[in-house]
C-alpha cells in the first residue's frame, strides 16, 4: 500500500514539473508581464501568476485613427467630445464615422474584456484612469485611439 501512494504521489510530481516546463516552454515565466513591441508585432507575455491570479475587467469603448495626422484629428475630436451633453451617444457616432476598428460598426464598443488583454498602453489607461470620461490620444502598435472607460470590476 505504501509503495501504490509513493508512486502516486512520484507520478503527481513529475505531473506537475511536466505541467510546469510545458508552460515555460509556450511563453509563460515567472516574470509577469514581458512586453516585446515592434512596429508590426505586439507579444504580451504573461507571467504564472498573472494567469492563475484574479484579473480585473472592463467595458470600454474607443475611436482608432491609423496614420500620422491620427493625433491632432482625435484631439480635435475630444474637444468637441468634452462639451457633449450625452457623451456615451455622441461617443459611439463620432466612433461610427471616424474610428478605423472593426468595433466601429458596433460603436467602438469594445465589450467586456480583462487586464492583460489589451497591448500596454490601452490596458494602462483602462484600468487605471477614471470612468465616463474621455482619454487619450492613446499611442499603440495600432494607431492612435481615444478611450471612453463604461465600467470596471476588480
Amino acid at each position: 500500500k505504501k509503495k501504490k501512494k509513493k508512486k502516486n504521489m512520484n507520478f503527481a510530481f513529475s505531473f506537475l514539473v511536466f505541467l510546469f516546463l510545458s508552460m515555460l516552454s509556450n511563453g509563460f515565466s515567472l516574470i509577469p508581464s514581458k512586453v516585446r513591441s515592434s512596429k508590426f508585432q505586439t507579444t504580451l507575455k504573461m507571467g504564472l501568476f498573472d494567469f492563475f491570479g484574479p484579473k480585473k475587467s472592463a467595458s470600454a469603448s474607443h475611436i482608432l485613427i491609423k496614420g500620422d495626422r491620427g493625433i491632432e484629428q482625435l484631439k480635435s475630436l475630444k474637444t468637441k467630445l468634452s462639451k457633449s451633453k450625452n457623451l456615451s451617444e455622441e461617443f459611439a457616432e463620432a466612433a461610427a464615422q471616424y474610428s478605423a476598428c472593426p468595433s466601429a460598426r458596433k460603436g467602438g464598443a469594445l465589450g467586456t474584456f480583462k487586464q492583460g488583454q489589451m497591448v500596454p498602453a490601452f490596458d494602462k489607461v483602462v484600468f487605471s484612469d477614471a470612468i465616463g470620461v474621455v482619454h487619450g490620444p492613446v499611442i499603440t502598435p495600432f494607431g492612435a485611439h481615444l478611450i471612453l472607460i463604461e465600467s470596471r470590476s476588480e
